[in-house]
């Protein structure tokens, strides 16, 4: 895969400009997380008073204290998904620093070239998907807490059901924002690690698509190391992805094992297939990130790709090799 040739001076003076600007609104950020912080434990409190004291209050009153309570736990869970996102990002791209930087070699500076456009494409979807998601559904939550305050003024006897509709609208919006944290960053592969993270993410694939997904895993008795587990998992993501969106398959399984000083992953599915090279080249010419990103993880952790992909479905393997002691923690 040919690509073009970068400055290294100038390619590094923009990362580090990118650095620079992610480190300033992780700040901005954390700052506004800790005033809502403080806002939510404000309306949790109010919240409580009223609700204990309820024969003292107007229906008015509890209407207000719940929507002012649910908003601001709504806004808690945006700004927790925004910080996630950008110190994962700005892990990267730290990383990425440090390989160009040690590395000597131009084929190694070009390897680094397409990781960044993809971290570029990341940052895009996390922007695009916090203004589709989240910030779609605040915006609903707060015309219909418009619609509840006229309603607990003119027509008292509709408010128990429209609080009713609020209320799961509140939990839809709850379940979406963790949905969206959980894809950023699933606090799982930190806590419990890559096998259990995957069974959940390969059973709520089958839930959530209708598409049936097993999943399996041999040889593997404890914790990777988390340079593998990141890049293993983001690799079964976005290969699921793919088959959500392009394979029309009725069923997909996930294959992960280790043999021989080798971490061994396979994902096959029984749909309808593709030229693979054809979207290798399309891939390249028009920056669709996602089998690019794969072939880079794959490329960072030292390992071997292999696609194949007929009538009857695409299988993709990849072997990595590890070290005892040093791959496995």
């Amino acid at each position: 895969m040919e690509l073009p040739d970068y400055n290294h001076g100038k390619f590094l003076s923009e990362l580090d400009a990118v650095v620079g600007e992610l480190q300033a609104k992780i700040q901005q950020e954390k700052g506004a997380y800790q005033r809502l912080q403080d806002e939510l434990e404000q309306a949790d409190i109010a919240r409580k008073l009223l609700f204990n004291n309820a024969q003292r209050f107007s229906i008015e009153d509890l209407v207000e204290a719940s929507n002012r309570h649910a908003n601001a736990l709504a806004a808690l869970k945006t700004s927790e998904a925004l910080i996630a996102g950008y110190e994962w990002v700005l892990s990267s791209i730290r990383s990425l620093i440090d390989s160009i930087q040690s590395s000597k070699s131009s084929q190694a500076f070009q390897t680094a070239t397409p990781i960044y456009e993809i971290l570029e494409a990341e940052r895009l979807r996390i922007s695009r998907d916090l203004h589709d998601g989240p910030a779609q559904v605040l915006a609903n939550l707060v015309l219909e807490v418009e619609v509840l305050q006229k309603l607990a003024s003119r027509d008292l006897a509709r408010l128990p059901e429209e609080l009713e509709n609020f209320k799961s609208n509140i939990k839809t919006a709850l379940s979406d924002m963790r949905r969206f944290i959980y894809e950023l960053r699933p606090m799982t592969l930190d806590d419990l690690g890559l096998i259990p993270t995957l069974e959940k993410m390969t059973t709520e694939f089958s839930e959530l698509t209708g598409i049936s997904c097993q999943f399996e895993a041999t040889g593997l008795s404890g914790r990777i190391a988390s340079k593998y587990e990141e890049h293993i998992f983001r690799i079964v993501q976005e290969a699921l992805n793919n088959v959500r969106k392009h394979a029309n398959a009725h069923s997909v399984k996930v294959a992960l094992s280790l043999k021989d000083n080798l971490i061994i992953l396979n994902i096959k599915d029984d749909g309808k297939g593709f030229d693979v090279e054809s979207v290798r080249r399309s891939a390249v010419n028009n920056r669709q990130f996602g089998l690019l990103g794969i072939q880079e993880r794959v490329a960072i952790l030292g390992g071997q790709l292999r696609i194949s992909s007929d009538s009857t479905g695409t299988t993709i393997a990849i072997e990595v090799p590890y070290e005892a002691g040093i791959g496995f923690i």
